[in-house]
């Protein structure tokens, strides 16, 4: 339930992680813990927190839920590995790559025009459309859930192996 942290309001991860802590743990996992304490939100020194190595705002995805946007950059790799395998080779001469950049342009404006009268986008596959409708449920009953049932909520729609 660590991962689910990322879709937690950043003015609630603390008092969430903490909790989660709190519940019977095996000791195998107090590495784990520790490692996501001090990378993740920063450890507890004197009453504060010191300043965690990659903070809430990198990782959030709560807001990224609630405004229905993307929470993953899948679709710009999705595009890079297809423009990749356009150019066919890892080093093109400067010629070749301007002329896939200049197709690539003119694949792009006829999507935007296409978009412009009124063409659906392309859709995510259905079973991503289910798990990310499921998820943004979930997120916006975040007020109504205790800690612990709403991050379950939350683990059960992610996929973490892609």
């Amino acid at each position: 339930m660590l991962v689910t942290l990322a879709y937690v309001p950043n003015n609630g991860k603390v008092r969430i992680y903490e909790e989660l802590v709190e519940l019977d743990t095996f000791p195998e996992v107090d590495q784990l813990l520790n490692y996501f304490e001090d990378t993740f939100l920063g450890r507890r020194r004197r009453g504060r927190r010191a300043g965690a190595l990659f903070p809430p705002d990198i990782w959030d995805c709560y807001q990224a839920v609630r405004d229905n946007t993307p929470r993953t950059n899948n679709e710009v790799e999705g595009w890079h590995s297809a423009f990749a395998r356009s150019v066919q080779i890892a080093h093109p001469t400067l010629l070749r790559l301007v002329v896939k950049l200049q197709k690539e342009q003119k694949n792009n404006q006829l999507i935007v025009e296409r978009l412009l009268a009124g063409e659906d986008p392309s859709l995510k596959k259905k079973k991503y459309r289910d798990l990310d409708r499921r998820l943004r449920t979930v997120v916006l009953d975040y007020e109504n859930r205790s800690s612990i049932d709403y991050l379950r909520g939350c683990s059960h729609n992610i996929n973490l192996m892609g």
